[in-house]
């Protein structure tokens, strides 16, 4: 699987909570949404609608993100929260294991590991068929 693919069907599944998803597919989207955060970012700096806070002495604190970036990343949330499931499902987990990453710290990196780094199941499982078709990625 491709970015391009990758994308499109991150975009086309932005509502689709259930089957599976490979975990190449994750990687790729986690490229892209980084990619896309960085060009909001840049374009709220550019246009200059970056949010800012009260600092010491009155004095603002700009912060590198404005509306721009939160409309992209409001948009992402949906989408990514589906991806997430199709990914825990990919693993024969289910979608309840979100809830780890609650726990401080040790909960992000265990569902880090499961999500981004171990192979899913090779064959069915009881989520649906293998996204890879038993090939590796």
């Amino acid at each position: 699987m491709g970015f391009g693919q990758a994308i499109q069907l991150y975009l086309q599944n932005y509502v689709t909570f259930d089957g599976r998803a490979p975990r190449v597919q994750m990687w790729w989207v986690f490229l892209f949404s980084i990619v896309v955060l960085i060009i909001a970012s840049i374009i709220d700096n550019v246009l200059g609608m970056n949010f800012q806070m009260p600092g010491p002495e009155g004095t603002p604190i700009v912060l590198p993100y404005g509306w721009v970036y939160l409309i992209a990343a409001l948009a992402m949330l949906l989408p990514s929260l589906s991806l997430s499931f199709r990914r825990l499902h990919d693993r024969n987990k289910s979608a309840w294991w979100l809830l780890i990453a609650v726990i401080p710290l040790i909960g992000g990196i265990i569902l880090f590991v499961w999500m981004y780094c171990l192979r899913g199941t090779v064959g069915d499982n009881r989520f649906g068929p293998d996204p890879l078709g038993g090939k590796t990625a």
